[in-house]
C-alpha cells in the first residue's frame, strides 16, 4: 500500500497511476498527487479530537482554495452519501466503529478523488458494519467509476472485487480479473 501511495519505493518494477510513473515525480508532486487524486481510508481513523464529525470530514479541504461555504457543503454531501448526515455535529469518538469508518470514507471522498485506497477498512468492524462499508465501496466503484484499492485479509470480500491481486511476503503470487 505504501508503494501505491508513493511513500515507499518498490525494490523492482515501476508504479504507474493514471499513466504517470509515480516514482519519477518529485516529493512535492507525489504529495499533490495523494492530496488531489487519492482518498485514503485508514484502519484507524486518526480523528482530530477537538473537531466534530463535519469538521473532520472537511479537514483535507482546509488548505485548498475553496471557500468555507463550499467546503462545508462538500463535507455535508459526503456525509449524506455515506449515510452519516445526522452525525455531523457529534464528536467522532461518540460513534460506533462502523459509523466511524463511514465517516472516514466521507473524509476520503471529500476531495473528489478518482482512487480510494482502503487499508483493512473492516478490520475492527462487526459483520453487519463490514458488509455495509464494503457495499458502499462497491457502489462507489460501479456507479461513480472510482477505483478502489483495498487491502484485506478477509477472503469473504473477494466476490465483490472485479480484480484480485494476491500477495505473500511482498510478492504477487496471483492476479485474477473478471
Amino acid at each position: 500500500m505504501h508503494t501505491i501511495l508513493g511513500l515507499e519505493k518498490p525494490d523492482k518494477g515501476r508504479v504507474f497511476l493514471r499513466e504517470r510513473s509515480l516514482y519519477r515525480l518529485g516529493e512535492d508532486e507525489k504529495l499533490d498527487w495523494r492530496r488531489e487524486k487519492i482518498g485514503i481510508v485508514f484502519q484507524q481513523s486518526n480523528w482530530i479530537k477537538s473537531l466534530n464529525v463535519l469538521e473532520n470530514v472537511c479537514y483535507p479541504l482546509y488548505l485548498s482554495s475553496l471557500g468555507e461555504k463550499e467546503i462545508e457543503e462538500r463535507g455535508k454531501k459526503m456525509l449524506e452519501l455515506v449515510g452519516m448526515a445526522k452525525a455531523q455535529k457529534q464528536n467522532p469518538s461518540e460513534l460506533s466503529g462502523g459509523e466511524q469508518q463511514k465517516v472516514a470514507l466521507a473524509r476520503a471522498l471529500v476531495t473528489d478523488p478518482g482512487i480510494i485506497v482502503a487499508d483493512e477498512p473492516t478490520g475492527n468492524l462487526d459483520s453487519k458494519s463490514s458488509g455495509e462499508l464494503i457495499g458502499l465501496l462497491a457502489r462507489l466503484n460501479r456507479e461513480e467509476r472510482r477505483a478502489v484499492v483495498m487491502v484485506t485479509h478477509d477472503a469473504g470480500f473477494l466476490p465483490v472485487a472485479n480484480r484480485r491481486v494476491f500477495m505473500k511476503d511482498g510478492e504477487v503470487i496471483r492476479d485474477e480479473h473478471d
